[in-house]
């Protein structure tokens, strides 16, 4: 069922469809995974998912599904979804990565999350949903999230107003997504900062690193990574090893400097009486900078170097 062509949050135009039928969703899917990516934006039950795949110039596709609406195997069409062969992007992956699992439903093929996105180049913003970071990036406000209310798809609700709401904010994705995606791509390095805790990284820290090397779509090939460790004491070597398996895992090249990436400190201001910790750290930032530069020199008369395609070979067969 068509619902008419308004204009969605990243400006273009989106035809708005209620899928019920199974047929129709198989088409969809088919449509789907022949995309560069869609965007996907679901309910934490699951029980109501917007999709929006671009359909040509200005102009998309958004697809509305409903549990209750669905005359098709609901799970069964999750499972395609969230398949590895259709190339998705969304906000706060984690969240609805761990509703699929918890439903039995496996979940691969996650190009891009919004969230972490503006995560890495703001740390410091303290908040990053959906409509803040639309006020932030666009300077404009989305409308209240009805579609979150206990009974907004229900019969107390009212749904054409919350079935706006759910594709407003996926459509905010797709805007995020062409606003924060080619700022990653321009940058040449990442600086990864940790306290230590049991000798390993802070876990929100690594929970985020974990999401952004696997569900991130692009290309870390010759960025320049670095990581810093700071203690009170002991545990610093341990966690600068544990951050660099991130870079090398992903052709990024390491930044070093005149001894391992750590400062020390118990409290706020102490680190700033770590003599060696801010050499080390001088250094490491000159070091750092004349990588990139060198990189840049590199690239523009070089090129990157050639890939290959990856080979997995298991070790149990």
């Amino acid at each position: 069922m068509k619902m008419g062509t308004p204009m969605m949050a990243h400006g273009s135009k989106a035809t708005v469809e209620t899928v019920t039928a199974a047929q129709r969703a198989q088409e969809l899917l088919q449509l789907w995974r022949s995309a560069e990516s869609v965007r996907v934006l679901a309910l934490p039950d699951l029980s109501v998912l917007a999709v929006e795949c671009e359909t040509g110039e200005n102009g998309s596709l958004m697809a509305h599904l409903h549990f209750e609406r669905y005359e098709g195997d609901w799970n069964a069409l999750l499972s395609q979804l969230f398949a590895a062969d259709i190339r998705k992007v969304s906000h706060n992956v984690k969240d609805l990565m761990r509703a699929l699992l918890e439903n039995g439903i496996n979940c691969d093929g996650f190009v891009f999350d919004t969230a972490i996105a503006a995560y890495l180049l703001d740390a410091t913003a303290g908040s990053y949903d959906l409509a803040r970071l639309f006020v932030s990036y666009f300077n404009g406000e989305l409308p209240k999230p009805v579609h979150l209310e206990d009974d907004a798809f229900s019969l107390l609700g009212d749904t054409a107003v919350a079935e706006a709401a759910l594709c407003s904010y996926c459509s905010a994705i797709s805007a995020l997504e062409e606003e924060l995606a080619p700022k990653l791509q321009e940058a040449d390095g990442l600086v990864v900062a940790s306290p230590v805790y049991y000798a390993s990284a802070n876990a929100t820290l690594t929970a985020v690193l974990d999401r952004l090397f696997y569900s991130s779509g692009f290309s870390k090939t010759m960025k320049v990574g670095a990581s810093v460790a700071v203690a009170r004491r002991g545990g610093c070597s341990a966690t600068f090893d544990q951050l660099n398996k991130y870079f090398t895992i992903s052709g990024m090249p390491i930044a070093s400097s005149q001894y391992w990436n750590s400062i020390h400190g118990g409290a706020p201001g102490q680190a700033a009486e770590d003599a060696e910790g801010l050499q080390t750290m001088r250094t490491l930032a000159r070091n750092m900078a004349f990588l990139m530069r060198s990189i840049a020199l590199g690239k523009a008369q070089y090129g990157l170097p050639e890939k290959e395609k990856p080979q997995f070979t298991n070790f149990i067969r």
